[in-house]
């Protein structure tokens, strides 16, 4: 366990539910945990989505871009380690790379790419990348 302020380190029981038809994890659940870790990550470090949205006056931190590759397949009744960290910031967005375990095998490894994104009308869609404020940046150095 880290007490980093960039890292998180979480348990995730495997359920009956999170597995296909060959029972082993259904992918797009891996992308889920992915997202419970960051948000566990903000939430610990007092920036917790609600949080950051009334205090900076943004949409969220969304996603731009996110992968993953799968070393060993997990199955019910497994329980995996995530290790979550944000590894890289630039202007306006941050990469979190997680790396899930079952003791030492090595099950998945992922990250996501996410932006600072603002509400503006005349925007496309609405939206636009915004500048990463130092209060929320240094809530994880």
């Amino acid at each position: 366990m880290t007490d980093h302020p960039s890292t998180i380190v979480q348990k995730i029981p495997v359920a009956w539910g999170d597995c296909d038809a060959l029972g082993i994890v259904f992918y797009p659940h891996y992308y889920r945990w992915f997202d419970t870790c960051t948000h566990a990550l903000f939430i610990r470090q007092g920036m917790g989505h609600r949080v950051v949205q009334e205090r900076f006056g943004i949409l969220g931190c969304g996603l731009i871009d996110t992968g993953a590759s799968f070393s060993a397949p997990a199955r019910f009744d497994d329980e995996l380690e995530a290790t979550s960290t944000i590894t890289e910031w630039s202007r306006r967005t941050f990469r979190v790379e997680h790396v899930l375990r079952r003791g030492e095998t090595k099950i998945c490894a992922g990250h996501e790419l996410r932006g600072w994104f603002m509400a503006d009308e005349s925007a496309q869609g609405g939206i636009r990348a915004g500048d990463i404020p130092d209060a929320f940046r240094m809530a994880f150095l």
